[in-house]
C-alpha cells in the first residue's frame, strides 16, 4: 500500500490508537497547507465482517471537524481504500479552505 500512494505524491502515516486498531493517516503539500488529513482504517470482528471508514480531518483554529467520507460494513480492498482517499485528495485540492 505505500508503493502506491508513494507514486501519487501521497504520504502516508500508519499508527495504533488506545484500543490497538490500526489507523492510517495521508497527506499531500496541498492538504498539509490547508491543515487537512485524510484518516482512514479497517477493522475486522471476525468471520470475514467487519468496518471500514475514511474521514477527512479539518484542524482550523479554534475548532477541529471531521467529516465522513466513507463508511462500510465489510472490509475494503486496497484499490478501493486507494480510490476513495485519492479522489478525495483530489477534490479538497481544488477548494479552498473557506469553502471545504
Amino acid at each position: 500500500m505505500k508503493k502506491l500512494f508513494q507514486l501519487n505524491n501521497i504520504g502516508l502515516q500508519e499508527m495504533v490508537d488506545e484500543v490497538g486498531l490500526d489507523i492510517f493517516i495521508s497527506y499531500t503539500e496541498a492538504l498539509l497547507t490547508k491543515r487537512i488529513l485524510i484518516k482512514f482504517y479497517e477493522a475486522e470482528i471476525g468471520d470475514g465482517e467487519g468496518e471500514s471508514a475514511v474521514f477527512a480531518i479539518c484542524c482550523n483554529e479554534p475548532a477541529g471537524y471531521s467529516y465522513t467520507l466513507f463508511h462500510g460494513f465489510e472490509p475494503m480492498k486496497l484499490l478501493v481504500v486507494f480510490r476513495v482517499v485519492a479522489d478525495a485528495i483530489q477534490f479538497i485540492s481544488a477548494c479552498s479552505s473557506e469553502t471545504f
